[in-house]
């Protein structure tokens, strides 16, 4: 019941294993060649999350442990609400690198996994109104050469936490 739509990951206070995530069903058609640009606006409603992390941006296909998930560049928020970013392209894994960055829950941000510089991979949030925008963190890659799809997903290994996204929209 929110103008225009959002689209809420909540998961259960049951303690066991849980993903929520949208994606386009590992039907990959954005190629990772022609240098692709996306946007996310969305909020972490609960923070900090203890057992729990969420990720969003580009990756290969999906795959339920999000480590294991072979190639990507994405956001990454785990614990205290401090935002990662991480790319793999099969061949290197650069993983949890700090942004500087702490989320406010329940604050909606505009994120952006921009590869449209080649060999290179460039995160940025602004606030959802386009204020305060900035660079988070460039990081130098191998292009990616296979096709990705945009992807949000929450996940828990085990616990009774209860953390929620709010996704406005992708672009």
């Amino acid at each position: 019941d929110t103008a225009d739509g959002e689209f809420e990951f909540t998961l259960a206070a049951t303690d066991e294993a849980e993903i929520v995530a949208i994606d386009w069903g590992d039907q990959r058609t954005i190629p990772g060649t022609k240098r692709p640009y996306a946007e996310f606006i969305l909020s972490v409603e609960v923070l900090p999350i203890t057992a729990e992390r969420a990720v969003w941006g580009l990756q290969s296909d999906r795959n339920s442990t999000l480590d294991s998930t072979t190639i990507n560049a994405w956001f990454r928020l785990e614990a205290s609400g401090a935002l990662l970013v991480e790319t793999d392209n099969d061949t290197t894994n650069t993983d949890d690198q700090s942004t500087g960055v702490t989320l406010v829950a329940g604050t909606k941000y505009r994120f952006v996994v921009d590869c449209r510089e080649n060999g290179k991979v460039v995160f940025s949030i602004a606030d959802y109104d386009g204020a305060n925008a900035r660079e988070l963190k460039s990081i130098t890659v191998a292009m990616i050469s296979t096709t990705l799809q945009p992807v949000v997903a929450l996940q828990k290994d085990s616990g009774t936490g209860v953390p929620s996204i709010f996704v406005d929209r992708i672009l």
